[in-house]
């Protein structure tokens, strides 16, 4: 395959456990060999795909991969294995794609500051016509929930992440001033999961569970072959294309009723779009359990280069044909490095020998 590395810089306003040193992050190539057509006699009965058909089957050859060490991705010089397999994972579950089922959704906006500017983010969130808000806290509750309280939320869905930074005895007396919200839909990850902890906390607020072992890469060999760790006490399953995810559970996770969120995990622009046609192709089959989508993480770095890219216009965001084939042509236009499985180099090591070619 190939790779072209960037980074990104996280706001200084970003409540998250993540460190603020630039993020590394991939862009990757040529993961999908398509299959060649045999030369027999064409079907008289076969519908030629349209040219934005075509330009999203085209666009399946690339994805786009973060580092995230704090949350279970091995070290850089061990990274190029799992590079190579979670890329590769992203084309496991295909594309059936027509070109009526590329809706207009509306995402949620993102909120991490909690200073003297956040009246005048709201403003903008306002004047995008976002519908939903999602609050990123954690990093001090107290007076993160001052300030929360202090604005005119009545006209907005409110979604808040606590990123499990609270103990349970925390979280039981956050969730229980969170409630009083107007218009509250959930608390996300407000402390790490457990049965007896999550069974007492969803008597409080409806929670929706992101940060599980099983899709960070922790869970044990037991817990994965028996299942006796699934969680079941929350109303809302966070999703995030971009790092895997079973189409089985999520067929299950329905029948139980249980609501779905797609999201970014702070993708770049690639893995943006991506989400965005995982999430036309998911509605299309659970129309009545995928909720508002979380596409809006771009305005959580300061350095990011492609958001002229995405399909937003305020909080709708629509399909935009010029739009995806010029970040096609973008990605053309950059400089590609050859990665393979018989490589002896560490990626470390590549990338360095890469970036003395470049000068």
């Amino acid at each position: 395959m190939w790779i072209h590395k960037y980074s990104l810089q996280p706001v200084d306003s970003l409540n998250s456990r993540s460190n603020k040193e630039p993020r590394l992050g991939f862009f990757i190539k040529d993961l999908v060999e398509e299959k060649k057509p045999s030369r027999g006699p064409s079907d008289p009965n076969a519908i030629e795909p349209s040219p934005v058909e075509t330009l999203i089957k085209n666009f399946r050859n690339f994805s786009d991969f973060i580092h995230w060490p704090e949350l279970g991705d091995p070290a850089l010089p061990e990274l190029k294995d799992f590079l190579m397999k979670a890329a590769d994972g992203d084309f496991k579950y295909p594309f059936h794609l027509n070109e009526t089922d590329l809706i207009s959704v509306k995402s949620n906006a993102l909120v991490s500051r909690y200073d003297k500017t956040l009246g005048h983010e709201m403003e903008i969130f306002q004047d995008g016509k976002f519908d939903v808000l999602k609050f990123k806290m954690g990093r001090d509750f107290k007076a993160e929930h001052k300030a929360l309280m202090n604005l005119n939320l009545k006209s907005y869905l409110v979604r808040i992440d606590l990123n499990s930074s609270l103990s349970f005895k925390e979280s039981k007396e956050a969730l229980e001033m969170l409630k009083r919200i107007p218009n509250l839909e959930y608390v996300e990850d407000p402390t790490d999961y457990g049965h007896y902890h999550w069974s007492e906390l969803e008597k409080i607020v409806p929670l929706a569970l992101d940060n599980y072992a099983e899709f960070t890469g922790r869970e044990t060999e037991y817990q994965k072959e028996s299942g006796a760790n699934k969680p079941k006490h929350f109303q809302y399953r966070i999703v995030k294309p971009l790092r895997g995810f079973s189409l089985p559970e999520l067929i299950q996770m329905t029948i139980q009723k249980k609501k779905l969120v797609l999201t970014n995990m702070m993708d770049n622009v690639v893995g943006t779009w991506k989400t965005y046609f995982y999430y036309c192709e998911l509605k299309k089959q659970f129309p009545y359990h995928l909720m508002t989508p979380g596409f809006h993480t771009h305005t959580l770095f300061s350095n990011y280069e492609y958001a002229s890219l995405l399909g937003f216009d305020g909080a709708l965001w629509t399909f935009q044909k010029e739009k995806l084939q010029k970040l096609m042509n973008t990605l053309d236009r950059l400089t590609w490095l050859k990665l393979n499985y018989t490589d002896t180099k560490s990626l470390e090591l590549i990338l360095s020998d890469a970036e003395k070619e470049l000068r």
